[in-house]
């Protein structure tokens, strides 16, 4: 590849990844950052992320919930909710008191200052969907959404519970919402599957480019994968511990490192491919083969319209 450019070497190496690239959670997880990034630029001047309106929406709409409740409602997890809840308050944008009805309890309200902020979002938060979703038709956009939702595993019961969703209902089919949870219920598949080889997802994409394009260092890494490259390192410094690859220095550049597998990382990635291949089956599963092939065709489609505009990775929480 001595006579190809940095872009013909970078679109190569590309070529070889097909088959990550071709799996439904990579999809997913490619067009989620896509929706944060497009949702950031539409509400930058009001420095909010997707979660963090997620939250501020939720209590914009029901009065007195918990942290815990809140969390379970727009699918976080509890350190993600503490955190966003964390800042959301340092902003003076909700509060947190006691549950006059039990004061053993802590709850959130939002702030004046929270609803005008909320107000002032809706316009921005809906171009960023219809920036998204600009590429399908009316029809197809509501068959994606309708896709997305059926292929999530809702967990929630209760009386209680299902008036709360019913108040945020509008919140709750949002593609940014659809798209996140999807991305989670991946995430959660493939750790489980894969846990006698105690691999995530990222951690198994990285192995797979090192695999299929190694040598290679891990700037090109980041890019490959779409995984910021701070994340990178500590996945690269995690699976060198584990033997399973190995950092050199370039022969032709000696300022430069890069990865190889080892012996140990190419079994572990063998032993891997079974597991990470039900997870591919499983995602989907729940809807029909025409269902499936056209929802997998329909995130080819949205990312190919965004993905060289917004091909970095956006900021978490």
């Amino acid at each position: 590849m001595a006579d190809l450019s940095e872009e013909d070497i970078y679109k190569e190496l590309q070529g070889r990844l097909q088959a990550l690239y071709s799996r439904p959670g990579f999809k997913v997880r490619r067009l989620r950052q896509i929706s944060e990034s497009i949702f950031n630029e539409a509400c930058v001047e009001f420095s909010i992320t997707t979660t963090q309106f997620g939250v501020l929406y939720t209590l914009s709409a029901i009065d007195d919930l918990d942290q815990i409740t809140v969390a379970r409602l727009i699918g976080l997890d509890r350190s993600t909710a503490g955190l966003v809840i964390e800042l959301l308050e340092s902003r003076g944008l909700i509060n947190r008191g006691f549950d006059p009805a039990d004061r053993r309890r802590r709850v959130l309200a939002i702030t004046t200052q929270g609803r005008e902020l909320i107000e002032k979002l809706q316009a921005p938060a809906q171009r960023s969907i219809e920036r998204l979703l600009d590429s399908l038709s009316r029809k197809d956009q509501k068959r994606f959404l309708s896709l997305l939702g059926k292929s999530i595993d809702d967990d929630i019961s209760g009386e209680q519970m299902l008036v709360y969703q019913a108040k945020i209902s509008a919140l709750l089919q949002r593609p940014g919402i659809l798209i996140r949870r999807l991305h989670q219920k991946s995430e959660a598949l493939f750790v489980e599957e894969c846990r006698d080889q105690q691999l995530t997802p990222t951690q198994y994409g990285l192995l797979h480019v090192v695999r299929q394009c190694g040598p290679v260092d891990q700037i090109t890494m980041a890019r490959l994968i779409a995984v910021d490259r701070s994340t990178v390192a500590l996945v690269v410094r995690l699976l060198v511990e584990r033997g399973l690859i190995s950092k050199s220095v370039d022969t032709a550049d000696k300022r430069r490192r890069t990865l190889v597998i080892t012996p140990e990382g190419r079994d572990l990635f063998q032993a891997a491919a079974s597991s990470a291949a039900r997870v591919m089956n499983a995602l989907l599963s729940s809807l029909p083969d025409d269902d499936r092939q056209w929802l997998m065709s329909t995130l080819d489609k949205l990312i190919n319209r965004h993905e060289a505009r917004f091909s970095t990775v956006p900021q978490p929480a």
